[in-house]
């Protein structure tokens, strides 16, 4: 609903993002987090490394 209310909250993209990404949809999740990038660059470092990380543990997961 944030994102409705205010498409340019970046806080929004990347949160919806990390839940996207903790669900396992990586395509989605990237589509936010790279919107929340867009929308406020200096969450980039952070983003990029949860990111890379919750990929790494997916891709574990599935794995097992």
């Amino acid at each position: 609903q944030a994102i409705a209310i205010n498409p340019s909250l970046a806080t929004a993209y990347a949160n919806r993002g990390i839940l996207r990404l903790q669900k396992g949809d990586e395509k989605l999740a990237e589509q936010d987090i790279a919107q929340a990038i867009k929308l406020d660059p200096s969450l980039k470092a952070s983003l990029d490394t949860y990111l890379q990380k919750m990929k790494e543990h997916n891709a574990k997961t599935r794995g097992h």
